[in-house]
């Protein structure tokens, strides 16, 4: 099972999407708890297909039946902020945040966003602050300095 879904990973990377699908879904229908396959299938309809609900539904049934998986636990992270539903957000970080091997700078920079959106500027900007020590890429150092101006800014302007 483990090497199939290391295929239907390798043909995702590959832009094979359909083959990965047809791959992933005969993993489900053999172990129809194998949450990682779940997680891949998500992630094909949420990015690639644009079909957000049936990829929320697989995230929540990946996380379920993998707890200790750290992908659906970001994949529905992602969702939840681009569609800026800040009170699920919030609810399902507070469940993240302990999910071991979890990348925890996508998830503090999620976080910071979600506070941001949310209108709470103060928390997103000490939120970016907390990545900072974290963060080894200078690109990336540079977009968290453009956050917290970002921030700084909003405010700025909602006391005109």
């Amino acid at each position: 099972m483990e090497a199939d879904f290391r295929l239907a990973d390798q043909l995702i990377a590959d832009t094979e999407f359909e083959e990965a699908k047809a791959i992933l879904f005969r993993i489900i229908e053999e172990e129809p708890r194998f949450g990682k396959a779940y997680n891949h299938i998500g992630w094909i309809y949420e990015t690639k297909e644009k079909r957000f609900r049936e990829a929320e539904r697989l995230y929540k049934q990946a996380m379920e039946f993998t707890p200790d998986y750290p992908a659906p636990f970001i994949n529905l992270l992602y969702l939840l902020n681009t569609e800026l539903r800040g009170a699920e957000a919030e609810a399902h970080i507070e469940k993240a945040k302990d999910v071991v091997g979890i990348n925890k700078i996508s998830l503090y920079t999620e976080w910071a966003y979600m506070l941001e959106y949310t209108g709470r500027f103060e928390e997103a900007i000490a939120k970016y602050k907390e990545i900072i020590p974290m963060q080894n890429n200078l690109e990336k150092l540079d977009q968290i300095k453009t956050d917290i101006e970002r921030c700084r800014k909003k405010m700025e302007l909602l006391q005109l």
